[in-house]
């Protein structure tokens, strides 16, 4: 039995044999360099097809972003606008008390002045007409068509949302392709480019010859 313990006990003390290496520096900078690179593809897929969707089709994604007035707003003050996520929805879909966005043409609903994206209540749905019936005051209501309605509210866009919504306009979306270049170029060149000695250990490092150091191209 004491034999059994002992045995136990001394294959509790060896060594294990596989041993967890820690990441070189070179492999973690490559390997921040590709996730880097990784997002930038993949959100400038996503920037693309939001800027090809700018006149709000629905032909890829079932939802975008518009800024518009805000809905439940005092109309006797200054109106306050925001960026929202609005999604596509058949006419069967829509009840009463949803909120749908609608050009306010012609100043129907609010004496704006412009012909701003507006945020309106859905009071009633005509299915034979396929129209809806909507206010924004509770005063002055419309009946609009489902081809007037550009989609219907969600909810507030966040920091995620404006990015796309800045993105669908032509002057946005450059720009921040443009960003994603600089982003991209900085990594590289402020962690990889022109230092090939960043990646060895310093007693490696030291000994290197100086020529090696210094050659110049």
């Amino acid at each position: 039995m004491r034999s059994l313990i002992h045995k136990i006990h001394s294959l509790t003390k060896s060594k294990i044999p596989f041993k967890l290496r820690k990441p070189s520096k070179r492999t973690l900078i490559f390997s921040g360099f590709y996730l880097v690179l990784g997002f930038v593809i993949i959100n400038a897929i996503f920037m693309s097809l939001y800027f090809h969707d700018n006149e709000y089709k629905y032909t890829v994604f079932s939802h975008s972003y518009i800024e518009a007035i805000l809905p439940e707003q005092a109309t006797n003050q200054t109106l306050s606008t925001g960026v929202v996520r609005i999604k596509d929805t058949s006419f069967e879909a829509f009840k009463k008390g949803d909120y749908v966005v609608t050009y306010n043409e012609d100043n129907q609903l609010l004496g704006t002045g412009i012909e701003f994206p507006l945020i309106s209540e859905v009071i009633s749905v005509n299915e034979t007409a396929e129209t809806l019936v909507i206010t924004y005051d509770d005063v002055v209501s419309i009946s609009v068509s489902q081809e007037e309605v550009i989609g219907e509210y969600q909810r507030e866009a966040g920091f995620i949302g404006t990015y796309y919504y800045t993105n669908m306009f032509l002057r946005g979306y450059i720009l921040l392709m443009f960003s994603h270049i600089i982003l991209l170029s900085g990594y590289y060149f402020v962690f990889i480019y022109d230092n090939p000695q960043r990646f060895l250990s310093e007693k490696r490092r030291n000994t290197v010859p100086y020529d090696k150091k210094h050659t110049k191209h």
